[in-house]
């Protein structure tokens, strides 16, 4: 991490931990389906609480080195902070725009925020070990999230306005768009399955739907419960995680694909933005941000 500087969080770092597991209230065992869950919420606590910076807005996939990349920040000041999981510390800061919206980081180590102004949106490139700034590509919109497909190069990109939203495809490679295609307004996120022939999107409203890459056709839909926020599929594509519910009372539904069911009901720390899954898909890391408050939150997920 040669270069980057050291966040001042020493003097809180206590404390965020200690406030971070009385923040991991969450709601009922009952599953969104009406089926109640097989593992009640409030048995569950997390593994591990990691200190991070107040204003986390975004969490990127954790990468075998043991590095998590968080976005943080306000409307005033906003940058990407390098996590180190193996000892708990903030090993470096990279400031990047103020309209920096999101954040991903592929397989293969490279680094992406997205950008959403009043009215553009783009896809910022950067070295993952050192968040340097690598490559822009412009998409179509304001960008709301982005996430690497599993061969490490493609970015599925969702962006969108007032007026209409799609997912936009990026060839990292070769840094252009490959294509793109509509999706609801009110989409919140997206997920590609691990062959990426589609994606799973999310809507506010809790809807979960499968699209084809190709042509955007849905092959897929079902409803997990309200206020939905983000989701992640595993490693074998066979489950969906979904964060849903109002900040103060939140949870994630894991959902078996096969079958369009809430499997069990998981619990997510109040204020919680957005979740990540490991590689090995064992643990699932919960982003909890608000303007004084920051942390991550890791929890063991059973076979």
């Amino acid at each position: 991490m040669t270069g980057l500087r050291r966040p001042r969080l020493a003097a809180w770092v206590t404390t965020v931990a200690v406030g971070a597991v009385a923040l991991s209230a969450c709601s009922s065992g009952t599953a969104a389906n009406g089926h109640t869950s097989s593992k009640s919420t409030a048995e569950v606590r997390p593994a591990h609480v990691y200190a991070a910076p107040a204003g986390l807005l975004g969490i990127a996939a954790p990468q075998q080195n043991g590095v998590l990349w968080l976005l943080a920040g306000s409307s005033s000041a906003r940058a990407l902070h390098a996590l180190d999981l193996s000892n708990s510390s903030l090993v470096g800061a990279v400031p990047v725009s103020n309209s920096a919206s999101s954040l991903a980081q592929s397989s293969t180590g490279e680094l992406a925020d997205g950008i959403a102004t009043a009215t553009a949106g783009a896809v910022e490139l950067r070295n993952g070990s050192t968040g340097a700034l690598v490559a822009t590509v412009p998409v179509g919109a304001p960008v709301r999230q982005l996430v690497y497909g599993a061969d490490g190069n493609t970015l599925y990109v969702l962006d969108g306005n007032a007026a209409s939203a799609s997912v936009t495809v990026v060839d990292t490679g070769s840094k252009t768009v490959q294509g793109s295609f509509g999706v609801g307004l009110d989409t919140v996120a997206v997920a590609p399955s691990p062959d990426q022939t589609s994606v799973w999107t999310l809507s506010s409203k809790g809807t979960v739907e499968q699209l084809a890459v190709a042509g955007g056709k849905v092959e897929a839909r079902f409803t997990v419960g309200h206020s939905g926020t983000d989701l992640v599929v595993s490693p074998t594509g066979d489950r969906l995680y979904v964060l849903k519910g109002a900040a103060g009372s939140r949870n994630v539904a894991e959902v078996t694909v096969a079958t369009e069911q809430v499997r069990t009901v998981l619990p997510a720390p109040a204020d919680c933005v957005a979740v990540a899954l490991s590689a090995d898909g064992q643990t699932l890391y919960d982003a909890v941000g608000t303007p004084s408050v920051g942390n991550v939150q890791a929890f063991a997920l059973g076979g």
